[in-house]
C-alpha cells in the first residue's frame, strides 16, 4: 500500500494491528493517539478484511458461524463479507489549514478487554464492552450518545454482550434502541468495521440525518478486544 500511496503523498511509519473485528478501531486510536501527542500531522488509519476464501468459508461452517448454513440452516450465523475501510485523522488546525472538509470531531477512543470468550463454555456478561463505555465516556458518563453503531452480526454471543453491557451502561444512551448494525446489510467485514462504522457516522452527520450531534461505535474481536469510539458533530454550531 506504501507503494501505492507513492505518488500521492509520503507515509513515514506503519503499524500494523493483527486483532480481528476491533482492529479497525484499534488502528483509529492509535492514529488519533499520535495526531494528538504532535507526533504526526496527519495518519490514516484503516482496516481491511475477508471471508471469501473457500478455506475461511469451510472452518466457519465447521464452528456453525454461517448464517442458514449447515444441516439445521443455522438461523444464528453470520453473513461472511469482505471490505476495506480508511480513515484521516488530523488536528482541526489542520484541517483548516489545508481547507480539509470535516463533518466529526473524535472525542475519545477506548480499549478494553473481554475474558469470558465466544466459542467458550464461559459465559459472558458484557463486562469488557461495559468497560469499554466507561473508559470511553466516564462513569457516570459526562455525555450522552445520541446513536451507536456497531459491528453485531446476528450471533447470539454478540447479541446477549450488548444487551447485558447496554442495559448496565442505560445513561450513556438517549434510547436503548438507537443503534445500527449494518453487517445484515454488507456482511460481516471484519477488521474494516471500525472505518466503515466511522464513515456511517460521518455521512449521517454531513447529510443531515444523524438522530443527533453525538455518536458512537464499536467493535468486538473474539479474542477479548473491546474498542469504541465517541464523535460530535463539529458542524452543529454553523448550521443554527
Amino acid at each position: 500500500m506504501r507503494e501505492e500511496l507513492a505518488s500521492l503523498c509520503r507515509i513515514e511509519k506503519t503499524v500494523v494491528i493483527e486483532s480481528g473485528h476491533a482492529a479497525g478501531t484499534m488502528a483509529i486510536e492509535r492514529a488519533w493517539q499520535a495526531v494528538r501527542s504532535g507526533a504526526c500531522e496527519f495518519a490514516l488509519a484503516g482496516g481491511v478484511d475477508s471471508y471469501l476464501e473457500p478455506e475461511t468459508l469451510e472452518w466457519l461452517e465447521e464452528n456453525d458461524q454461517v448464517h442458514s448454513a449447515g444441516a439445521e440452516n443455522n438461523p444464528y450465523g453470520f453473513i461472511p463479507g469482505e471490505a476495506a475501510g480508511f480513515v484521516l485523522l488530523t488536528t482541526t488546525a489542520a484541517a483548516q489549514r489545508y481547507q480539509l472538509s470535516a463533518a466529526l470531531e473524535l472525542m475519545s477512543v477506548a480499549i478494553a478487554r473481554e475474558t469470558n470468550l465466544i466459542k467458550t463454555d464461559t459465559v459472558c456478561t458484557g463486562e469488557g464492552l461495559l468497560a469499554m463505555f466507561r473508559n470511553l465516556a466516564g462513569d457516570p458518563p459526562a455525555i450522552r450518545v445520541d446513536h451507536l453503531y456497531c459491528d453485531m452480526n446476528g450471533e447470539p454471543y454478540r447479541a446477549d454482550e450488548f444487551g447485558f453491557a447496554s442495559i448496565r451502561a442505560a445513561e450513556l444512551f438517549r434510547a436503548p434502541d438507537a443503534f445500527t448494525a449494518p453487517a445484515d446489510c454488507w456482511g460481516d467485514v471484519g477488521a474494516a468495521s471500525g472505518p466503515l462504522l466511522l464513515m456511517l457516522a460521518e455521512a449521517a452527520t454531513r447529510k443531515r440525518y444523524a438522530e443527533g450531534p453525538v455518536l458512537a461505535a464499536f467493535t468486538s474481536s473474539e479474542t477479548g478486544e473491546r474498542c469504541g469510539f465517541l464523535v460530535h458533530d463539529r458542524t452543529e454550531a454553523r448550521t443554527h
